[in-house]
């Protein structure tokens, strides 16, 4: 799925992924696009090299984006990711959040919908929470 949504999401800039998105393929797919940047940690760490294999001018770039002496770019864009995936998980966890869609939701208009309602259900719910202080 990741590769499908490099390949045809119509964005330019940076995208942030975790290190499973970690590869060649990837960072290729995304240097064929001129404009799109894939940033990830390496999935096994700085310390490791990088295998005998030819890697790509993107995966370098993401490499030299994380590991250089002053990183603080790529590592605020990954704590914003961290922030947006944890901001995901509020909506998703909670007991009218975004579960599993029911049967009779299927089309691309009634999908639309019932992302809508749920998320105006979410901000309802968070505008009228009792908020309780620890002294």
């Amino acid at each position: 799925m990741a590769e499908r949504l490099l390949r045809t999401a119509p964005i330019q800039g940076y995208v942030a992924a975790d290190s499973n998105y970690d590869s060649n393929k990837l960072h290729a797919i995304c240097d064929s696009r001129d404009q799109l940047h894939l940033v990830t940690l390496r999935r096994y760490g700085p310390g490791h090299g990088t295998g005998h294999r030819k890697q790509t001018a993107g995966r370098l770039r993401s490499i030299q984006l994380t590991e250089n002496p002053m990183p603080a770019f790529a590592e605020q864009m990954l704590r914003d990711r961290n922030d947006i995936e944890r901001r995901f998980a509020h909506l998703t966890n909670w007991g009218g959040g975004l579960t599993c869609l029911p049967p009779w939701v299927r089309t691309h208009r009634r999908v639309h919908r019932w992302v809508q309602a749920k998320l105006v259900l979410r901000g309802l719910k968070r505008s009228t929470a009792k908020r309780t202080y620890a002294a």
